[in-house]
């Protein structure tokens, strides 16, 4: 124990300074050099703690939070490829134990003196850190995938009712043509009264087919509101006409196939999810306070 904390530990436990014998009997010195000792001890101030830098802090717990929010997504997407081979509880543990170590083992190099361990650590995360993202991107890309597949079957179905609908409209226009056909006739037959009394057995013929005609639209025009209102279910089920569109427009940009554009696009928030959740959390224990 030196003089210092021989001071503090008595002065601690007797609630008072030690006089200049008892720190020269103590420590086997001259009273005059205990009294400079006092002194010099008593004079100086302890040092202020530094006061918390509340920007550091700030940014620390928001790297935190962004490095959780990517580890969940991450053993999320990694999780969901993996299912496909295992069951859910196997498929989440693999996930779970792959990126934690991706995570974690930066910051485990720091406290490893052996360079061979070390390179070993990082050969292991390098691994990991691939592994991790090329099964994000393959599950984050099945889930797109499936999307896609859901949404040509809807297209397939709205594109139906369109054909549908284009042939009903045909069928009412052509209707409306033999109509007024029959319709001039009838009033071609009944100009006059002798006309009406001569040929009133055609035009009795004639009323009967406009009733027909009539009866035909009346019906057409019922089909066609289903057909609509089918198109507009189908619509509301989820067919995004703009993505095809985005696809289709960088395929055409790019010269590549509409699937490797979709390849592509899904790879990027992957590859940006698996980088954060390592980087952020290494930063937030790595940053300090000036």
């Amino acid at each position: 124990m030196n003089r210092t904390d021989y001071i503090l530990k008595f002065k601690k436990e007797k609630k008072r300074f030690p006089t200049a014998t008892e720190l020269a009997t103590a420590f086997k010195i001259s009273e005059r050099t205990a009294l400079h000792e006092l002194s010099s001890f008593r004079t100086t101030k302890p040092k202020p703690e530094p006061k918390k830098n509340k920007t550091v802090s700030f940014l620390r717990f928001f790297l935190i939070l962004l490095s959780a929010m990517a580890f969940i997504l991450s053993v999320y997407f990694t999780g969901s490829w993996f299912i496909g081979r295992f069951n859910i509880f196997i498929a989440g543990l693999i996930s779970l134990s792959m990126v934690l170590f991706m995570v974690i083992s930066p910051q485990v190099s720091r406290f490893i003196s052996s360079p061979i361990v070390k390179f070993i650590l990082w050969i292991s995360f390098t691994i990991a850190l691939l592994f991790s993202m090329g099964s994000t991107i393959a599950g984050q890309y099945n889930r797109t995938t499936e999307a896609r597949e859901s949404n040509r079957d809807t297209l397939s179905v709205y594109t139906e009712y369109e054909t549908n609908e284009d042939e009903i409209l045909f069928q009412i226009e052509e209707t409306r043509v033999e109509k007024a056909i029959h319709q001039q006739t009838l009033e071609i037959l009944s100009q006059t009264k002798e006309d009406r009394i001569e040929n009133w057995q055609s035009i009795a013929t004639e009323r009967k087919y406009i009733d027909k005609f009539n009866e035909k639209i009346d019906r057409l025009t019922t089909e066609l509101k289903a057909v609509r209102n089918n198109k507009m279910v189908e619509l509301n089920n989820g067919i995004i006409e703009e993505k095809r569109d985005f696809y289709s427009f960088i395929s055409k940009l790019t010269g590549k196939e509409i699937s490797v554009i979709e390849f592509i696009i899904s790879a990027l928030p992957a590859v940006f999810i698996d980088l954060i959740a390592a980087l952020c959390l290494n930063l937030a224990l790595f940053i300090k306070e000036k």
